[in-house]
């Protein structure tokens, strides 16, 4: 077997293409505000202008070009109410336009991977979003109390996705962008937050349920993906003594999604988080800070379970009658057990990522400040 260092350039797979997008926005609304009520509505002029050519090498034959114009009107409307007692109410509406992707408008195979080729459409046009708001939201200062509500909606109208065609005999994937219409999703939030002891400790409370329809294109059929998601959330704050504060917390996201085409794959993700930081001062301007953070990860289609627990802890004294010097010692990931790790079910893929990242580490600072170092408790 022969070996050489020279690299020849295979014209089969290579490309080089440039682009150039253009974007101009242009927009007027008209405000008016009375007793409260504000009113605003508006329009704007969208104007998209894709160009772009590749070819094998520089100065070559152009292979292929694309020249795309795209002009759009977007009106929005927003309407908010401020009432007495701390009590506001809003509504809104805005179009959005989003132009299609130049690499998936360019008239050309990549055929890099054999088993999954990738091909351009450049009849695609752009993705328009229609998106709905309403909310009320009160405070009450005598009694800490607070209440939050809100619902938001998206349509979506010639939506990009990716239009999968499988040979049944070869099994070679095709995907070629195109458009879809009848996406949706709606996502309402209801929060509310109430003291136990009065200044002392209070407590925090939120749902965060969604629903979103998604299409995709499998052999150029239109198929649907449900996906259902549950988020929970609970705050405690406790501040009991001027010199010991507690903020602790939990969160639990259950996200199903159902497919259409292929039901076997339904995915059930579920992410679970709590934290407490916890603020310690201690005679002499000494303090002390403790952060722990605890996560567990699962999807029971794929045997996944992970947990990751933490823990960051920093000891800290003021120097100085005028305390404008700090000596902070900090330690980090003090479990050794940092990473990040996402899961997610989209369309017509799952997918679930996990990075590792800096490590278990400790730090030794100094600081100086000329107006003096101020001690804020972290939540």
């Amino acid at each position: 077997m022969e070996s050489s260092d020279t690299q020849e350039l295979n014209p089969d797979l290579s490309r080089l293409f440039e682009n150039t997008i253009t974007y101009n926005r242009f927009g007027s609304s008209m405000r008016y505000a009375n007793k409260g009520n504000n009113l605003s509505v508006g329009i704007a002029a969208s104007s998209y202008r894709l160009n772009g050519q590749f070819s094998v090498v520089k100065d070559s034959e152009i292979l292929g070009r694309v020249n795309k114009s795209y002009l759009n009107f977007t009106p929005n409307v927003t309407y908010s109410k401020t009432m007495k007692g701390n009590k506001r109410i809003n509504a809104g509406y805005i179009m959005g336009v989003n132009p299609p992707n130049i690499a998936d408008l360019q008239p050309y195979k990549d055929i890099s991977n054999p088993l999954y080729i990738r091909e351009g459409n450049p009849d695609l046009e752009p993705e328009v979003t229609h998106s709905f708001n309403t909310g009320y939201s009160m405070y009450d200062p005598a009694t800490f109390i607070n209440l939050r509500v809100s619902f938001n909606s998206t349509f979506y109208q010639n939506q990009v996705v990716q239009n999968q065609t499988i040979d049944p005999e070869t099994f070679v994937t095709t995907y070629k962008a195109g458009n879809v219409s009848g996406g949706q999703r709606y996502n309402p939030y209801l929060g509310f937050g109430f003291p136990i002891v009065k200044t002392k400790a209070s407590a925090y409370i939120s749902a965060n349920p969604s629903y979103s329809k998604s299409l995709s294109l499998i052999n150029s059929i239109e198929t649907e993906t449900h996906t259902f998601s549950n988020n929970f959330g609970v705050n405690l704050n406790l501040t009991p003594l001027e010199w010991l504060s507690l903020y602790t917390g939990s969160s639990f996201r259950l996200s199903k999604t159902k497919y259409e085409q292929n039901p076997s794959q339904n995915q059930d993700i579920i992410n679970w988080s709590a934290y407490s930081n916890m603020n310690i001062k201690f005679p002499k301007d000494f303090y002390l800070d403790v952060k722990f953070n605890y996560n567990q990860y699962k999807n029971e289609s794929f045997g996944f379970d992970q947990e990751v627990p933490i823990l960051n802890a920093f000891v800290y004294k003021l120097l100085g009658k005028t305390k404008k010097w700090e000596v902070r010692l900090s330690g980090y990931d003090i479990f050794k057990q940092n990473q990040t790790i996402s899961q997610f079910a989209g369309q017509n893929y799952v997918s679930t990522g996990r990075i590792e990242t800096l490590s278990r580490y400790f730090l030794l600072g100094v600081t100086y400040n000329m107006r003096g170092v101020e001690v804020k408790k972290y939540r």
